[in-house]
């Protein structure tokens, strides 16, 4: 399974259920679509490591405040990766 994948999956099953519709909206459409999945779309669960993680903030060179919220959609994506691992 892909990233992307897992990604639809989890805004398919569990986001529009769980999370305000602002909330889903704006962590798929803005930081997820923009961001994470243009870079780890197409990497395989087993293959999204930490150090792709890191390796993909420092590329971005992002600000704190960005890399903070940045970091929180990119850590829920591999913390999903990893339970289905």
């Amino acid at each position: 399974m892909r990233l992307a994948d897992l990604m639809e999956w989890y805004f398919e099953n569990y986001a529009n259920n769980e999370l305000k519709d602002i909330t889903s909206y704006n962590y798929k459409k803005s930081q997820l679509n923009y961001h994470v999945i243009p870079e780890f779309g197409n990497t395989k669960l087993k293959d999204f490591t930490p150090a792709k993680v890191t390796a993909f903030f420092k590329k971005k060179n992002l600000t704190h405040a960005n890399s903070k919220l940045m970091s929180s959609k990119v850590k829920m994506a591999e913390a999903i990766s990893l339970k289905l691992n």
